[in-house]
């Protein structure tokens, strides 16, 4: 039998004093699960844990149906003590207000015989032990009544502590161990009680008790003989999300904010934040978001859309379905999306829309309205400017910190106190003063303390020295009569050489530089962007398998208005090394996309859209071809296979960027250029159902590739020209097309496109005789699997299925359909499983 453990956790927000609100100091929940999780799965023991976020409903719920006792209750969170002297634990409500729970009320919900040992890790926990020793506990580890705990102390202790424990020390073995723990940290020992003077690892140490006191049970092994195995959850911590468990960066102070948006989502089905830039809009949503996913109150998660530099909301929707797993034809319109999502459970955090809101703020509002039209989605949603009036919503305003947030905001990015040199309380308040709760001020201003080494006094020197910043930012309309512009220069002055150059360079690139793109274009080493995100003024975007080095805004503008100041022909400088490299990019991603890694290709090219759009933009009109080589032109043309997995093939914007690319190729006299992007073209109009100018388009490009002697290309285009043939029911020249196009390919010894063909054919042949056509596509099937593209293979057994299902034969078709299922299953192709499903679903539902 696996060893069973109980996480209970409460993170309150706020408590109640009359009519206001207090906040609280958060705790790190998911940062403590981690932990604890980690220690335990480097055990080697069988490990049963099941966590919770702490409400009276909640742990009565878990000890009225549990259906044996909990070998450990762990519980970490807020404790305090009441004026008589009574300890209670500070759980939580729906939105965040503290619940305290007095020994009475926790006797009654655990009942009898809850566990074998609990660790209640909160301030003045020990007062509750009787509670617990009553109803059964053998073994309580709590805190002094009359003390509190520092949270790194409790968690040293706790990793410690179940180490020795699971490994079948005594329980009093394994309390030694976790004081022991405690007492040797180095990081505590840095720090010492400004009262006593005594570090606080000895002061920390003497906190923890292990009761009863002197009880020989405690001399024995909770679990004399830990059983080998592995750990698992009962229902697992951290799923159905795009968030981490843990913020890259501190999340200080806002708990009101968090509460107020707790209890807005109660009773509206939209929330928006909206504030000026820098005053960590992004950073509260996606705290936010994480608090409720930790609660467990979606059913179908908690997601975050990245919409910064999104002008369309075509673009937000195809943003939308890629996160969510949905099937690119879901962002045809606001109904198809909306039709997609109509019984999702889901709060959606819609980052950034402030392009949105700039470019297309009619298309902005039908969208939201059309998501908020489904049954259960809300939205938690980011921008400088509130939401227009017709999407129905709860405004929050966000403004600058508290006193107390921006006093804890700034030593969390300060050296520590004693690093400070000589200062004064005076000096110490004018600085907070002159950063006046802004927090990005507050995070550069501190930040370059530490990085720069200087002391309190020297800081506030500089920035006094210069108050109101060198810089203007080009269309900033915003001002503070604060500290944004000081600190700025004051980190940009303090930054080395390197890092100056970088980050004015970063300001180029919209979605920021991954570290071979730095160095491909500017040269600028990755070393060097570590110290730019060093010094506070760059941050890590993207994901961690594809990490992007970008610009917060107000740190963007700036660097726009260093850029113009020192290298005003920047652009130029470096656009063409730009150019050459997302082309090369495209056709990476491109390649992946063929051989079967889609996932991977679509998030290069989604993650670097603005990027691309940029610098393609760039070469249309200035790529002259000298090297007889329009890298814009057959850039584009390589992303037809990316614009047709998104969804985006047919969209009029597509094709206008490929007629842009066809003339700048036809300027640079790019022939090759000119014949992949005609090709491309066809494939938008043949989807569009304008057969005709795609036959035209394809023809141009045949005669094209036939002077230039590229057979490859001529066999593409004969395939997709035997495509169109199809389509029209010209079953001959259909017939004639692909049998030239497979000739062609199997000369070249080109699977793919040999499989390509033989696909089309078997679909061609479903009506006149069925048996070569299961034969051909089998064959297909074959070649894909030889060259492992399972994306083709899927999509090969899905259209084989759906050609059937219009034909009406339902029946025949469902086999198909499921073996395509059951191929993107096995590789997770969440999009194309969606596709499927519907399409499964309408041949159940079918006569034939």
């Amino acid at each position: 039998m696996p060893v069973r453990m109980s996480l209970l956790f409460s993170a309150p927000l706020v408590m109640k004093r009359g009519e206001e609100t207090a906040p609280i100091t958060l705790l790190p929940v998911q940062q403590e699960i981690e932990t604890l999780v980690n220690t335990c799965r480097g055990l080697g023991v069988a490990l049963e844990i099941e966590t919770a976020i702490a409400t009276t409903e909640r742990i009565g719920y878990l000890f009225a149906t549990t259906r044996q006792p909990f070998d450990v209750l762990h519980f970490s969170g807020h404790g305090s003590r009441h004026l008589d002297g009574a300890s209670v634990l500070a759980l939580e409500d729906e939105t965040g207000i503290v619940r305290d729970l007095d020994a009475v009320e926790l006797r009654r919900l655990i009942g009898n015989q809850p566990c074998r040992l609990a660790f209640l890790s909160a301030c003045h926990s020990a007062g509750l032990a009787d509670a617990l020793i009553a109803a059964g506990v053998r073994h309580v580890v709590a805190i002094n009544a009359a003390d509190p705990v520092i949270d790194l102390a409790a968690r040293v202790f706790a990793v410690r502590f179940y180490a020795a424990l699971f490994a079948g020390r005594s329980v009093a073995e394994a309390f030694a161990a976790g004081r022991t723990a405690v007492a040797t940290n180095d990081e505590l020992r840095q720090w010492s009680d400004p009262e006593t003077l005594q570090t606080l690892n000895m002061q920390e140490e003497v906190k923890f008790r292990l009761l009863r006191e002197d009880d020989p049970v405690h001399q024995q092994p909770l679990v004399p003989a830990p059983p080998s195995g592995q750990l698992t959850f009962r229902r697992p911590p951290w799923q159905n999300t795009n968030l981490s468990p843990v913020a890259a960066d501190p999340f200080v102070g806002r708990a009101r904010e968090l509460h107020a948006i707790a209890q807005a989502l109660r009773n509206n089905r939209c929330v928006a934040i909206h504030g000026m830039g820098g005053m960590g809009k992004t950073a509260l949503a996606e705290a936010a978001a994480r608090w409720q996913h930790e609660r467990n109150r979606w059913r179908d998660g908690v997601w975050r859309v990245a919409l910064r530099n999104i002008t369309t909301a075509y673009e937000a929707r195809s943003r939308i379905a890629f996160v969510l797993g949905l099937a690119p034809e879901t962002a045809e319109s606001d109904a198809t999306l909306a039709g997609a999502l109509a019984d999702r459970q889901s709060l959606l955090v819609l980052d950034d829309l402030d392009a949105l809101l700039l470019h297309d703020r009619q298309g902005l509002v039908g969208m939201m309205r059309a998501l908020l039209g489904t049954r259960f989605l809300k939205l938690l949603t980011t921008a400088r400017l509130d939401l227009p009036g017709r999407i129905h919503h709860a405004p929050l305003e966000l403004t600058c910190l508290t006193g107390a947030d921006a006093q804890t905001a700034f030593l969390t990015y300060a050296p520590p106190i004693e690093k400070w040199g000589e200062w004064t309380p005076d000096e110490w308040r004018d600085l907070l003063r002159f950063l006046d709760g802004y927090p990005f001020p507050i995070r550069l201003a501190a930040t370059a303390m530490r990085a720069a080494r200087l002391s309190l006094r020297d800081l506030w020197c500089r920035l006094q020295a210069n108050p109101q910043g060198t810089l203007r930012y080009p269309n900033d309309d915003e001002d503070r009569e604060t500290s944004l512009a000081a600190t700025l220069d004051l980190s940009y002055n303090v930054l080395p050489a390197a890092a100056q150059r970088a980050f004015a360079l970063l300001s180029l690139f919209p979605a920021g530089l991954t570290r071979n793109a730095a160095q491909a274009i500017a040269d600028i080493e990755a070393e060097t962007l570590e110290t730019v995100v060093h010094y506070g003024m760059a941050e890590w975007r993207g994901t961690a398998d594809y990490a992007q080095c970008a610009l917060p805004e107000p740190a963007r503008r700036y660097a726009e208005a260093r850029l113009a100041q020192q290298m005003p022909d920047a652009l130029a400088t470096y656009a063409p090394a730009a150019l050459a490299y997302f082309a090369g990019l495209i056709e990476a991603a491109d390649e992946a996309i063929i051989k079967g890694n889609e996932r991977s290709g679509i998030t290069i090219l989604t993650l670097e859209q603005p990027n691309l759009e940029r610098y393609l933009d760039w070469g249309y009109e200035q790529d002259t071809g000298n090297s007889g080589i329009n890298w814009a032109a057959r850039a584009t043309a390589r992303l037809r296979n990316y614009w047709n997995l998104t969804g985006e093939r047919g969209r009029l914007e597509v094709l206008a960027r490929l007629k842009r690319a066809l003339d700048s190729a036809r300027r640079s006299s790019d022939t090759t250029g000119e014949a992949n992007v005609l090709q491309a073209i066809g494939d938008v109009q043949q989807f569009r159902k304008e057969v005709d100018a795609a036959l035209r388009s394809y023809d141009e490009a045949l005669r094209l590739y036939r002077a230039l002697g590229a057979r490859l290309g001529e066999a593409n285009v004969l395939q997709a020209i035997g495509d169109v043939q199809q389509f029209r029911k010209e079953v001959d020249a259909a017939l004639r097309s692909y049998d030239e196009a497979l000739r062609l390919y199997r000369a070249l010894g080109a699977r793919l496109g040999e499989a390509n063909v033989l696909a089309a054919l078997s679909r061609l042949r479903i009506d006149d005789d069925v048996a070569a056509s299961q034969q051909l596509l089998e064959q297909a099937l074959a070649l894909r699997r030889a060259i492992r593209s399972v994306y083709d293979e899927g999509v090969d057994l899905g259209n084989y299925g759906i050609a059937l299902l219009q034909r009406g034969r339902g029946a025949e078709a469902l086999p198909y359909l499921q073996r395509a299922r059951a191929v993107f299953a096995a590789h997770g192709l969440t999009a194309q499983i969606a596709w499927m499903d519907w399409w499964i679903g309408q041949a159940s539902g079918d006569g034939g």
